[in-house]
């Protein structure tokens, strides 16, 4: 139960990057959706490299 918060947080990261970084402002469609997937999957993978390092 205490990983929630942590991973809330970091897709809470990833949407404040979505919104930063004008991914919404895109052209097509599948351009804004490979945008959105990159910047919430940035914060995921330094997540999950930080939790692979401590371990």
């Amino acid at each position: 139960m205490r990983w929630t918060v942590g991973l809330a947080l970091i897709l809470l990261c990833g949407a404040a990057l979505c919104w930063a970084t004008g991914a919404g402002r895109l052209g097509r469609f599948r351009t804004r959706l490979a945008a959105y997937a990159l910047t919430v999957a940035a914060p995921l993978v330094l997540g999950l490299g930080v939790l692979i390092a401590s371990y």
